[in-house]
């Protein structure tokens, strides 16, 4: 495989691939015709990417089970663990108003609405305070 990455995770995802000897990639800034040739002659001609990419074949493709047996041994575990209530996630658990984080929301609410009546407030005071001061000084 030769690879470019453009955006969000390609870089990583690319390291990771180099790493493990399934490819190479090269940088959008560096990419040149000649550079591009040369890596892919590269890939084309060492077989080490073909045997890399072909044992990771092998091993994503065993499975000690067929998808029926694990289908079955997945049933028979929520039978013996009577509905498997260890594996449910825990938003089931929690009430509606945490699940839809309404008491996160209240609260910001709150200090948002808090901050602004108090500014409201601190505004007032030093309105008051500048036209008093002015009231002064013409009398």
């Amino acid at each position: 495989m030769v690879g470019i990455p453009l955006f969000g995770d390609q870089p990583e995802n690319l390291f990771r691939t180099e790493a493990k000897k399934f490819g190479v990639f090269i940088q959008l800034k560096q990419m040149k015709a000649e550079t591009l040739a040369l890596k892919i002659k590269q890939v084309i001609e060492n077989k080490r990417y073909k045997s890399a990419t072909v044992a990771a074949s092998i091993i994503r493709r065993s499975h000690p089970l067929a998808p029926a047996q694990h289908l079955v041994g997945c049933i028979d575990h929520i039978l013996q663990t009577k509905g498997a209530a260890h594996l449910k996630p825990h938003a089931f658990q929690q009430p509606w108003h945490e699940q839809y984080l309404l008491d996160v929301f209240l609260f910001l609410l709150v200090v948002t609405l808090g901050t602004v009546w108090l500014c409201g407030k601190l505004r007032g005071v030093v309105a008051r305070w500048l036209c008093g001061a002015r009231k002064l000084k013409k009398a």
